[in-house]
């Protein structure tokens, strides 16, 4: 079982500031899923419609589990640094939850 986060709408730390990913991330996902060093170990760069589907999916994971993945923001200048957090996964031997960012 996994505790949902309900009601957490984001988290801070010294530097950084995260909330859920929203479709209002789709610019700074679309730049991040087209640089070939960030995706090189997370299957290669994504086209826009690729990107828009990973979006939609984490949009609807949230809604689903109560928890998911987060943009993340340099907090003083609001600059996007990535995404990252919990989602379920399904691998060979069943389900699991699986710690994702980029």
């Amino acid at each position: 079982m996994v505790a949902s986060m309900d009601g957490v709408d984001s988290v801070q730390t010294a530097r950084l500031t995260g909330r859920p990913l929203k479709e209002v991330d789709f610019s700074d996902l679309r730049l991040l899923h087209s640089n070939p060093e960030v995706m090189a170990t997370l299957g290669g760069v994504r086209t826009p419609e690729e990107t828009q589907c990973f979006l939609k999916a984490c949009c609807e994971h949230w809604q689903q589990h109560g928890f998911g993945l987060w943009a993340f923001r340099e907090k003083h200048s609001m600059d996007f640094v990535g995404r990252g957090g919990l989602r379920k996964a399904t691998l060979e031997h069943g389900n699991e939850i699986e710690l994702t960012y980029a």
